[in-house]
């Protein structure tokens, strides 16, 4: 199993600040805001897409994930252009195991959004047994827009050995750039590997002064 088979970025909504990825903070008057409080006609204002895209982000984070799912799909239907809700998409239908569902939602994301990390990294997890090619390409995309991803090496690494020799030495460079980039990720390679691994003078396990 290759680390980080989970989703590693959490649902986003908002804008991005560098070097965050997760449920930005959530306001709790957003019940009351989609409910239409107090409000006495018979048939209540439709909650706006920014308020739709916050209660999805707010399910997601309750894990409620068909009810996420939902929302998402009415911020689309009204904001095709929304890259948040197609990135929380993926992450509701990756939760649910749909993983057809997720990678068509993480590729309009990408789509809408070239750079964004998190949703490269998702893609590359999803492809890492269908399509490994596919895969380590986009690992190395992450890596060339955020030089400091230890995961994202690592998992490289683990998918570059699995190709066979050819990739042997790419994949011990790879693996000794996660460990020292994080040490404790040394536990995640086989032995087979480590005895291979170079980090700059740091030994496996152990972290640089």
């Amino acid at each position: 199993m290759f680390a980080g088979s989970k989703t590693a970025f959490r649902a986003w909504r908002g804008r991005l600040c560098p070097g965050k990825w997760g449920i930005a903070a959530f306001s709790a008057g957003i019940a009351c805001a989609v409910a239409a409080c107090g409000s006495s006609s018979t048939s209540p204002p439709r909650a706006s897409v920014a308020t739709t895209l916050a209660a999805g982000s707010a399910a997601l984070r309750q894990r409620d994930y068909w009810a996420a799912e939902q929302l998402f799909l009415q911020v689309i239907k009204r904001d095709p252009g929304n890259f948040a809700a197609y990135y929380n998409l993926g992450v509701a239908y990756e939760a649910q195991h749909d993983i057809r569902g997720a990678l068509r939602a993480y590729a309009h994301a990408q789509a809408l959004d070239e750079n964004f990390v998190p949703v490269i990294f998702n893609r590359a997890v999803l492809y890492s047994r269908t399509d490994p090619q596919l895969a380590m390409f986009l690992y190395r995309k992450a890596i060339a827009l955020q030089h400091d991803s230890p995961t994202a090496y690592l998992n490289l690494g683990l998918l570059e050995a699995s190709q066979g020799a050819q990739l042997r030495a790419q994949a011990e460079k790879d693996l000794a750039k996660a460990i020292k980039l994080d040490p404790s990720l040394v536990s995640h390679i086989p032995s087979s590997l480590r005895a291979g691994l170079s980090t700059a003078g740091t030994a496996p396990g152990k972290k640089a002064r």
